[in-house]
């Protein structure tokens, strides 16, 4: 999970990514976004609330005098470093407000709107802030809810829910599984390659799920 962390912020300045990553492992393992604002404190979203950073890599709740902050310049530099320091080669996304990068994070980008005389985004002009969102796997997110939803057939579903609720996460899960697996990932007959053992394994995955066991869980899927 920290990995994940430092493939995202790699793209952020030096000085600030540095202190990010002095956090403890166990701190890096949560954050779900880092939000840069030109001359305010960096903030992160964890799992359990909001927290300023600090430049020893501790985290506060609570805004202290001594938080990170990030300058326009540096928020300026980070957005080049996103856009793989050539801007108009990535100039339709930024139009739509966010970047894709490599491992599935996303940057939401906001600045001064350029538009045409229908009122389109052309460009963006002084950027203010950056919202890094860390893109993070969650196996077997979606199981349960496609069981209860297609036990009868397809049918069409809306996916809604909060912010990092886990929507974009339990598409892409069922994607994956039906891309390596096919329609077998779905079947409801156990063949003769399943052992008891394999069966006992996927109801404990299910209930508890870990990292070292999601692979062996997501092959599987395809028979179970």
């Amino acid at each position: 999970m920290a990995q994940k962390l430092r493939e995202a912020v790699q793209y952020i300045v030096p000085r600030l990514r540095e202190a990010l990553l002095r956090m403890p492992q166990e701190v890096q393992q949560t954050v779900l976004e880092v939000r840069l604002r030109a001359d305010a404190p960096v903030v992160l979203t964890c799992m359990d609330g909001a927290y300023f950073l600090l430049p020893d890599g501790r985290t506060c709740c609570l805004y202290r005098t001594d938080a990170m902050t990030a300058t326009r310049q540096e928020v300026q530099n980070t957005f080049l470093s996103l856009c793989g320091y050539s801007v108009h080669s990535v100039q339709r996304e930024i139009c739509e407000g966010f970047l894709t990068l490599c491992g599935g994070h996303r940057a939401g980008i906001c600045g001064t709107a350029v538009t045409d005389d229908r009122g389109a985004v052309q460009s963006l002009a002084d950027v203010t802030s950056i919202n890094l969102r860390v893109a993070r796997q969650i196996p077997g997110a979606a199981k349960a809810l496609w069981d209860a939803l297609f036990r009868q057939g397809l049918c069409s579903v809306i996916v809604a829910g909060p912010p990092v609720s886990g929507k974009t996460t339990v598409l892409i899960h069922r994607i994956a599984n039906l891309i390596r697996f096919g329609c077998g990932s779905d079947s409801k007959e156990v063949p003769e390659t399943v052992t008891e053992d394999d069966l006992h394994f996927l109801e404990a995955q299910a209930e508890h799920p870990t990292a070292d066991g999601a692979a062996r869980a997501d092959e599987l899927a395809a028979l179970y």
